[in-house]
C-alpha cells in the first residue's frame, strides 16, 4: 500500500516540490522527523536543499542546530543548517 499516494489523493495536494527545506526547532521528535524527511525525499527522488533551526531562545537555536546535524551525520549526508531568527 502506498500511503504517500493515499496522503496525496485524500488531501488533494499536488506533488510537485523538487526541492525541500526543513524546519525544526531541536529535539529527539525533531531528530527522528528529519531522519523520516532525509528518507522520504532520497526514495522520491528530491533535494534537501537545507535545514532552518529556530528555538525559543538563544541557549535553545545552538542545540536545535546540533540536533540536525546530528540527524544529518546519522544519516550520512551533508546539507547545509542555517539558524533562523529569534
Amino acid at each position: 500500500m502506498d500511503f504517500r499516494k493515499i496522503f496525496l489523493k485524500d488531501f488533494n495536494i499536488k506533488e510537485s516540490a523538487e526541492h525541500i527545506i526543513i524546519d525544526c526547532k531541536g529535539g529527539i521528535h525533531d531528530i527522528q522527523a528529519i531522519l523520516v524527511a532525509l528518507h522520504s525525499a532520497k526514495q522520491y527522488k528530491k533535494n534537501v536543499v537545507g535545514i532552518t533551526c529556530v528555538a525559543g531562545g538563544p541557549e535553545n537555536i545552538e542545540g536545535a542546530m546540533l540536533d540536525a546535524l546530528v540527524a544529518c551525520k546519522l544519516f550520512g549526508t551533508k546539507i547545509p543548517i542555517h539558524r533562523g531568527n529569534l
